[in-house]
């Protein structure tokens, strides 16, 4: 006889299915010291490192679409996962291809997102800003959509708001593009002026968001005019590595 060890989704259900009997056993309780035993075995169950682990991997796989714990809603990322490397987990896997995402080179680094934490996440996004003005902000300027090339070029020298706005606006007078990135770049203001640590995680997670939407607009952008342009050409296999490391 073959002994299996059940999926990572079989074990997150199991789980998910304990925790709702104990809540349910509680609210039906009509004993005080029945329903203080039953609270102290859920807190028991919920903090326990088997269940702390499952709440990360549940949340990756909610990511990839493939079940999750807790039944979040779109913005939950655990307590143990660094909120920028959540979100920018949940946010890239809408748009990298099916190929990419079931590569070898991605897959193994999904589960190394587990305990990064949260005290590191402004120096997360400041990778992830590099990244923009770095990378992703000159490939804009090779890419010379509707012939914004030297206006994207002078945005990855100066690297600021009014001079990227200055490039979305030779392709189009209005755009998600434009709107995400200064929605982006504003919270990381906010997020580097703030001392704290909660708040510091939340502008940084969702200026994450907003830059990344904002590529991805571009990229639609690219696809109308003909031109070639993929998530491939941004490297963002290395920037996660950076990301982690950070």
């Amino acid at each position: 006889m073959t002994l299996t060890t059940p999926s990572l989704e079989t074990r997150i259900s199991l789980l998910q299915d304990q925790i709702d009997a104990l809540r349910a056993e509680i609210h039906h309780s009509e004993q005080a010291p029945a329903r203080a035993q039953l609270r102290l075995r859920l807190t028991t169950l919920l903090e326990s490192p088997s269940a702390d682990k499952l709440h990360a991997l549940g949340a990756i796989n909610l990511a990839r679409g493939e079940g999750h714990l807790g039944r979040p809603n779109n913005n939950d990322v655990p307590e143990n996962m660094s909120f920028v490397i959540g979100m920018f987990l949940r946010e890239i896997d809408t748009y990298l291809p099916t190929a990419m995402c079931s590569s070898s080179q991605w897959r193994p680094l999904i589960p190394l997102a587990i305990e990064t934490n949260r005290d590191r996440d402004l120096h997360r996004l400041d990778t992830l800003l590099e990244w923009f003005w770095g990378t992703a902000v000159p490939r804009f300027a090779l890419l010379d959509l509707g012939g914004s090339g030297d206006a994207w070029f002078k945005a990855s020298t100066l690297r600021t708001r009014p001079a990227m706005r200055a490039a979305c606006r030779v392709i189009y007078s209005h755009s998600t593009a434009m709107y995400s990135f200064d929605y982006a770049l504003e919270l990381s203001r906010r997020a580097h002026k703030c001392t704290y640590l909660g708040v510091i995680a939340h502008h940084s997670a969702y200026s994450t968001s907003a830059l990344l939407g904002g590529v991805a607009a571009i990229m639609e952008t690219a696809h109308r005019h003909g031109v070639q342009f993929e998530w491939d050409d941004l490297h963002p296999v290395h920037l996660y590595q950076q990301m982690l490391t950070a």
